[in-house]
């Protein structure tokens, strides 16, 4: 519950005495015509406030809600700057909107100066004060009180001809505090670990992300073409630290934390290509998306713990890192062909392929008992061709029929390392699907509101991942695992089981 007192007035010349408001007043100040200076037309109104904020009931609930505090603020402010007759020097518009400078946990700029036919510029600027107490979670050992502020540039040269230029800064950033929990097993390893207990650690959030953006919009010959390219960069310097002893969340495992340190620096890069190509008309429609991104991505990760457990002090340590790459595809082309005012034909294909390649080393080390273990990982590839063709032929209004023949391809394959105590190492999975299926429909449209579809298909598909067994007699089915392929049978099914 918040009870709020906000004075406001409006900073202009003829403003008359404002009441108390809690958000900007939507009223217009001044004259509604502006006043004209030279060859422009200029129009301004700024709104400024004081906020007194008494919460009752949950600070935490208050603040993730709505996290209004006290202090003077300016709750808003416009300024548009307008040629008289469109045609200025340098400029023919430049709209100026704030909102919540100042204190407010949601603050926003928003700018855009444009010259008719040459170029359009806008910028957005927006701080968000997130707080979450995370009270459900974790008995209430997770929060964060974090800052995020984002910018984003976009300048379009050429915007009202056929042929645009796209040019785009992006930024991201968050810091603050945190608090999270990890969970330790210090008598045990990743496969033998026993009495693990949970454990409160303050985290330091900072993280970036940058992107540059290069692009064109293409209208010709009745075709619109969109080319994007950008390159997004990413870092994160979050770290984690706890000194001083807790018992955990089980205290009755008798495992106790005194020191844990964690620091895991990353770097990721991720450019990617976005292209888009349509075209509507009588006889033919065509409408194609393509996207493709080469992630890149180094990390390591070296994690500290000092404890105790029942067989007295232990000291654990985990070192994890890796150089590895994530390009992904997808594409899709569909062409529709309308021979006639009856008859349509619409083909689509698509592809989706996406792989994890490089290097993922987990190594952990147990001073005390001078142990330690270790699991790689390799390579993971999902692809997955798709084609389907579909004819819908009208005989009369409220009569038609439709068929269709789909056809798709999916190939998995899964490269992992394990070393002992684990499964065997070099471990290779592979499994490649084929999906055949046709189909048959008739369309009744009786009456305006009501449609009747009917319609039947068929399908086989070739070493499917989820296999269905339908033998003579009612069954279950069974199978297991050898090599890389799914062995399956069934057996009949045994009354009363």
């Amino acid at each position: 519950m918040r009870n709020t007192l906000l004075l406001g007035w409006i900073l202009l010349p003829h403003a008359a005495l404002a009441q108390q408001v809690v958000t900007p007043t939507p009223e217009q100040a001044g004259s509604p015509r502006g006043e004209n200076t030279g060859d422009y037309n200029v129009m301004e109104s700024v709104e400024t406030g004081y906020r007194f904020a008494v919460v009752n009931g949950s600070v935490g609930t208050y603040r993730s809600d709505v996290n209004y505090g006290n202090g003077i603020r300016l709750l808003s402010g416009n300024l548009s700057v307008n040629s008289r007759d469109g045609h200025g020097r340098w400029f023919d518009q430049i709209v100026l909107t704030t909102i919540g400078l100042g204190n407010d946990p949601y603050q926003s700029v928003a700018l855009r100066v444009e010259k008719n036919k040459l170029y359009r510029y806008d910028m957005l600027w927006r701080l968000d004060d997130y707080f979450n107490p995370g009270l459900p979670v974790a008995g209430g050992w997770h929060l964060m009180d974090t800052s995020r502020h984002m910018q984003d540039h976009n300048l379009t040269l050429l915007p009202q001809s056929k042929i645009q230029f796209h040019l785009g800064y992006s930024r991201n950033t968050q810091d603050g505090p945190a608090l999270s929990t990890v969970q330790l097993c210090l008598n045990g390893g990743v496969y033998s670990c026993t009495g693990d207990n949970q454990f409160p650690v303050f985290e330091n959030v900072r993280r970036e992300q940058n992107e540059f953006r290069l692009g064109a919009d293409i209208d010709l010959a009745g075709f619109k073409l969109t080319l994007l390219h950008s390159w997004v960069f990413f870092k994160d310097d979050s770290g984690y630290q706890e000194d001083g002893f807790t018992a955990g969340d089980n205290p009755s495992t008798g495992l106790t934390l005194s020191q844990f340190q964690r620091a895991e620096p990353y770097r990721g890069a991720s450019p990617y290509w976005l292209g888009n190509l349509n075209k509507s008309g009588k006889t033919l429609a065509v409408n194609g998306r393509a996207t493709y991104v080469q992630g890149k991505g180094n990390f390591i990760l070296d994690e500290n713990a000092f404890g105790g457990t029942p067989l007295g002090a232990q000291n654990q340590q985990v070192q994890v890192g890796g150089d590895a790459s994530r390009p992904s595809l997808t594409g899709d082309l569909s062409i529709s062909l309308f021979p006639s005012t009856r008859l349509t034909l619409v083909n689509n294909t698509s592809i989706d392929s996406t792989r994890i390649d490089g290097t993922s080393d987990y190594e952990q080390f147990n001073l005390a008992e001078q142990t330690a273990e270790s699991i790689s990982f390799r390579y993971l590839g999902l692809r997955t061709i798709a084609n389907a063709t579909d004819l819908h032929y009208r005989v009369k209004s409220w009569l038609s029929f439709y068929g269709g023949y789909h056809y798709s391809q999916r190939r998995i394959e899964d490269i992992e390392d394990y070393l002992a105590p684990a499964p065997p190492s070099n471990a290779t999975y592979e499994q490649e699907n084929h999906l055949q299926a046709g189909l048959l429909g008739i369309r009744i449209k009786p009456l305006k509101a009501m449609t009747i579809n009917l319609e039947s298909e068929i399908g086989r598909a070739n070493q499917p991942f989820t296999r269905v067994c339908l033998p003579r007699q009612q069954g279950t089915r069974r199978g297991w695992f050898e090599g890389s392929r799914w062995m399956s049978f069934c057996v009949p099914a045994v009354r009363g089981v």
